[in-house]
């Protein structure tokens, strides 16, 4: 998944599934940023939408 994204860094997919991964690991940040790409490609993405307010939400010193 890195080696797609190091290739394409706007995959929408990749960026899904590493944001999920980062997110399990507990990895907030990292996850926070992979949304915040794949929404700056896709804004009007619900799931990437929704997530992000999940983020915010639960972490408001990311938000900032």
């Amino acid at each position: 998944m890195n080696e797609l994204l190091a290739c394409e860094g706007n995959n929408i997919k990749a960026l899904n599934l590493r944001a999920k991964a980062y997110y399990n690991r507990n990895e907030i940040l990292k996850c926070y940023i992979d949304i915040n790409t794949a929404l700056n490609t896709e804004p009007q993405n619900e799931h990437f939408v929704r997530f992000a307010a999940k983020l915010e939400q639960s972490y408001p010193e990311i938000g900032n």
